[in-house]
């Protein structure tokens, strides 16, 4: 069972990311592309997309999609976010986590197509895995010491003293809320009954929850890199070249200094 209360459905909002089974290329730019037995997953392009695209069924849920496809978007600025604006911001506004002695070292991350990550996860178990291997075990939660709280911290009277989440292990788990949400609609052949389903299993304010916590995370960290536009002045954002935090630096210190030993998060939200 997901531990909600870590990521709580009200909101309380915050920011930072991760990622895991990736490998980057440094001097390209391009991550490698080795082979492994188990799910190979990276930041762009899967080496062998072997899984067909599922189909879509057709109703009043484009609005939704349209919603889904703009945060699936938006979370690659967040989970590759501008390290030169985002960071900083972040670190600015909570000195302590200098403290921290983060691994936020750089990479050339450029943004390609992953269709692992957003097939229906019921039906594709590898997009399990997929979201499964961006989260480190703990989803997310440290423990800190006194001396390493965020000086600007405001809700720790309501909470527990010495546990805290970065950021962007609530992004993911609030984009991920949203992927299976949509899927739980347009798998249902009556859209008011896949709605009634949806707010029975994540709550009738989850979703939104989610949904509001990552338009402000996008706004927060403000990706400035430039994407090319066609004629049309369309651009869909692949192939361009991001300067990224260390997301699998940062995901073995996460489970380094872990607060729960919690495993495989993709397949314990309903």
């Amino acid at each position: 069972m997901l531990p909600t209360a870590m990521f709580d459905s009200k909101p309380e909002y915050s920011r930072i990311e991760n990622a895991n089974s990736i490998s980057s290329d440094d001097e390209s730019g391009r991550h490698s592309e080795t082979k492994s037995k188990s799910l190979h997953v990276h930041w762009g392009r899967e080496k062998d997309p072997d899984v067909t695209p599922q189909p879509r069924a057709s109703s009043t849920l484009v609005l939704l999609a349209l919603i889904t496809i703009l945060v699936s978007g938006s979370l690659g600025g967040l989970m590759v976010w501008r390290v030169t604006g985002g960071l900083a911001r972040s670190c600015a506004a909570m000195p302590s986590l200098s403290t921290l002695k983060l691994p936020m070292g750089t990479r050339k991350v450029i943004f390609n197509a992953n269709h692992t990550f957003v097939d229906d996860p019921k039906t594709n178990p590898r997009t399990v895995d997929a979201w499964n291997s961006i989260m480190p075990v703990g989803y997310g939660g440290i423990l800190l010491t006194p001396d390493q709280y965020p000086v600007t911290s405001n809700h720790r009277t309501s909470y527990k003293e010495d546990h805290w989440a970065f950021t962007v292990y609530h992004q993911i788990h609030c984009l991920y809320h949203i992927q299976k949400a949509y899927y739980n609609l347009i798998r249902s052949p009556n859209t008011s009954d896949a709605v009634k389903s949806v707010q029975e299993t994540q709550g009738k304010t989850h979703v939104p929850h989610c949904i509001d916590y990552l338009r402000q995370s996008v706004l927060c960290s403000a990706d400035t890199t430039l994407e090319p536009m066609d004629p049309n002045g369309r651009t869909a954002g692949w192939d361009t070249e991001h300067i990224c935090a260390d997301y699998a630096a940062l995901m073995a210190w996460t489970e380094e200094h872990r607060s729960d030993d919690f495993k495989d998060f993709a397949s314990n939200v309903d």
